[in-house]
């Protein structure tokens, strides 16, 4: 029985990182345990080999941390271990590349990016690398200058690409995961999306050759072709997420694929509900249903 572990966005009393256990056959959830002295913690990630969690702190603050916590027996116990700061404003992602080396961190409000190494006892080092986006899109409101929201390590762990919702790029980086730093790609540093899109969160197909991008002000999924070895990405299709019949206002937020790679759903905000498809042999998407 696995352990799930929920953020809780506050701050204060309310904040924490929940621990249950879960009962896959019945679907249920057990509370196990809280982990307090973490504010506002966002968005979590743990480490490939489960020794160690990554949290963002201090979302929205003066300044944004990452903190990290050893994880403890099988209860959901959490040890704090260190934290760093992120470099950002309204640091909203990380991720771990596969050796558990670099955690990877979008900050939103500043729209840059960092790379902070990781001790092989799983505390986090100063950042070793940070790069700043610029631009902007069509939007007046969302597209005003860079807005860096997710930062996603390839399968392989040779690359990263950062989702920035408002200069409507996916900037693709090569990352160096022994030194914790991460460079802009040479053979294709970024792909511009049609503007006002706002390309969001991004997943990558389990084969390893396909990315795909869910838009927030499109309200779309994007798919594309990736080569894991130079580092480009080729659009193949673009597909709604909501009914061709809906006219208020809704947002996408993330996306999820099964781990056999033949299903992928996506969330709509406004419209509420979650739109699931079929994934064909080639990668490309077909609406299997919307579900409120």
């Amino acid at each position: 029985e696995p352990i799930v572990f929920i953020s809780a966005f506050a701050s204060g009393e309310k904040a924490g990182i929940h621990a249950f256990r879960f009962d896959a056959d019945k679907g249920k959830l057990k509370p196990l345990n809280r982990t307090v002295g973490v504010s506002s913690p966002f968005f979590i990630v743990l480490s490939p080999d489960r020794r160690f969690l990554y949290s963002i702190d201090e979302f929205g603050g003066k300044d944004n941390f990452v903190a990290a916590f050893r994880i403890k027996g099988r209860d959901g116990h959490l040890q704090p271990i260190n934290r760093q700061n992120t470099g950002g404003k309204a640091s909203c992602y990380i991720d771990v590349d596969p050796t558990g080396q670099s955690v990877l961190v979008a900050n939103y409000s500043s729209g840059n990016v960092a790379s902070l190494p990781v001790t092989n006892e799983g505390s986090l080092g100063e950042a070793a690398s940070f790069f700043q986006h610029s631009g902007s899109s069509i939007d007046p409101q969302r597209q005003t200058g860079p807005n860096a929201h997710c930062f996603v390590v390839s399968p392989n762990g040779k690359h990263a690409l950062a989702a920035d919702l408002g200069i409507d790029k996916i900037m693709i980086y090569t990352l160096d995961s022994a030194q914790a730093k991460v460079a802009p790609n040479v053979a294709q540093p970024f792909v511009k999306f049609t503007p006002g899109s706002g390309p969001r969160h991004l997943t990558f197909h389990p084969n390893g050759k396909l990315v795909y991008v869910i838009n927030e002000l499109a309200n779309t999924i994007t798919v594309f072709d990736w080569n894991p070895t130079d580092g480009t990405l080729k659009e193949k299709q673009t597909i709604a997420t909501l009914p061709k019949d809906f006219t208020g206002k809704s947002y996408t937020a993330d996306l999820k694929i099964t781990p056999d790679g033949k299903h992928l759903y996506g969330t709509n905000r406004g419209h509420d509900s979650l739109a699931s498809f079929r994934i064909s042999d080639d990668g490309t998407l077909s609406l299997l249903t919307i579900q409120p």
